[in-house]
C-alpha cells in the first residue's frame, strides 16, 4: 500500500458558519449551512439535508442533530497550528513543541513554538486550525433510516481557524468521553451556534459552534452505551475500527492538501481586498512600518486595550502582528483610535 496516504473518515459534505459571497469567499453570519462537495461557480451546493433540518422563521438553521463518529476525541477533532501556500499545499504543521515542514522538496521536523514566536509562522500567515468531523442524525429514505446509522465511519467537515470553537469542541468531547467510559462513539449531542462578545473583540458579536447532550448527559450516556452493547453482540470490533482511523490519520502531517486544501487557502487564507491568494512574505512586511507599528500600539496603551483585541475587533486572529494589517485596516485602525500617522510608501503601496 502508498505510505503516508491520509484516508480519514470519508466527507459527505460540509458544515459552515455563513455563506460565500460573489468573489467565493466566505462571509461569517449567524446561522449554520450544510454544503455537499461540489461547487458551481465558485459557491458551495446546499446538501439534500438542508431541507430535512430545522430552520426558524428567518430560515436560518441554529442548531443540527448530530453523532459522535469516534471514541477517541483526536479521531473526531484534529487542531494544530498550520501553514498553507497559495496552491493549497500544507508548509508547516505544528502542534506547539514539533512540527513538520516542507522546504527545498523535502519534510523536515522543526521546533514549533507557536504561530506568535515563530518567524516562519509569521512570514507565512500560521493560524491555528481544526478539522471537526460529525455525523449528521436525521431520517433519510423511506424506511426513515438516519444518515449517520446508514454509514456511522462518514461525516460532515465543519474547518475553522476560530479559537473559540477550537477550545470549545475539544472540551465538549474530552467531557462526553469521560462520561461515556471513553466509548462516545454514537453520542447524540446538538451541533449548536453560539453568540459571544467580549473585551478581546470589543464588544463586537462574533459566533461559535458548541456541542450540547441531546436530551441531557445521562439520557445521552445511556443511549450511547446501549447502541455499544448492541453493536457488540452484532459482531462489531469497534476498537479495531479506532485504530484504523487514528492510523489513517496519522499517516502524514499534511491532510488537508489538494482539493481540500485549495478551498481552505480560498476561505481563510485570501485576501479581502481582491479575493486573490497572495504570498505573505514580500507583500505583509512591506505594509506597516516600525514606526507606524509603535504608534498603533501607543494609542492602544492610551485606549485601555491589547494587541488581542484589537486584532479580534478587524476579525483576524488575536496573535497576528500588527505590522500585517494591511492598509485597510490600518486607515480603520487610525480613526478608532484617535491617532494621525504618516501612511508609509508599503502601505501607499498596497492600498494602490
Amino acid at each position: 500500500m502508498v505510505k503516508n496516504l491520509v484516508a480519514g473518515p470519508s466527507q459527505l459534505g460540509r458544515i459552515s458558519i455563513g455563506r460565500t459571497n460573489e468573489k467565493g469567499l466566505p462571509e461569517k453570519c449567524d446561522s449554520m449551512r450544510v454544503t455537499g462537495n461540489s461547487m458551481i461557480q465558485k459557491s458551495w451546493i446546499d446538501h439534500p439535508v438542508m431541507a430535512l433540518l430545522n430552520k426558524n422563521k428567518e430560515g436560518k438553521i441554529h442548531s443540527i442533530p448530530v453523532r459522535i463518529l469516534f471514541d477517541r476525541p483526536a479521531n473526531n477533532l484534529q487542531t494544530a497550528y498550520t501553514s498553507f501556500d497559495k496552491k493549497g499545499r500544507q508548509v508547516c504543521v505544528g502542534d506547539g513543541s514539533s512540527a513538520k515542514r516542507r522546504e527545498n522538496g523535502a519534510v523536515t521536523d522543526v521546533p514549533c513554538p507557536g504561530p506568535e514566536l515563530c518567524e516562519f509562522g509569521q512570514k507565512n500567515w500560521c493560524r491555528l486550525f481544526s478539522r471537526f468531523t460529525v455525523g449528521i442524525d436525521v431520517d433519510v429514505g423511506k424506511d426513515e433510516t438516519s444518515m449517520y446509522e446508514l454509514n456511522p465511519t462518514a461525516g460532515f467537515v465543519f474547518r475553522s481557524t476560530g479559537w473559540n470553537t477550537a477550545k470549545q469542541l475539544q472540551a465538549q468531547l474530552g467531557s462526553f468521553s469521560a462520561s461515556c467510559g471513553g466509548k462516545m462513539a454514537g453520542f447524540p449531542a446538538d451541533l449548536v451556534i453560539r453568540a459571544k462578545s467580549s473585551s478581546a473583540s470589543m464588544k463586537s458579536m462574533f459566533f461559535y459552534l458548541d456541542l450540547v447532550p441531546r436530551g441531557g448527559l445521562i439520557k445521552a450516556v445511556s443511549e450511547t452505551l446501549a447502541r455499544r452493547r448492541d453493536m457488540e453482540e452484532a459482531g462489531v470490533t469497534w476498537d479495531q475500527v479506532e485504530e484504523t482511523v487514528e492510523a489513517a490519520l496519522n499517516a502524514s502531517a499534511f491532510a488537508e492538501d489538494g482539493e481540500n486544501g485549495q478551498a481552505i487557502v480560498n476561505e481563510f487564507f485570501a485576501d479581502e481586498v481582491d479575493g486573490e491568494i497572495h504570498e505573505t512574505a514580500a507583500k505583509v512586511d512591506a505594509v506597516l512600518t516600525e514606526a507606524e507599528v509603535e504608534l498603533i500600539k501607543a494609542g492602544l496603551l492610551k485606549a485601555g486595550k491589547s494587541i488581542a483585541s484589537l486584532n479580534s475587533w478587524l476579525g483576524r486572529q488575536e496573535d497576528e502582528p500588527l505590522a500585517t494589517m494591511g492598509a485597510e485596516n490600518f486607515t480603520k485602525v487610525k480613526g478608532a483610535l484617535g491617532i494621525k500617522p504618516v501612511v508609509s510608501d508599503g502601505a501607499m503601496a498596497a492600498a494602490a
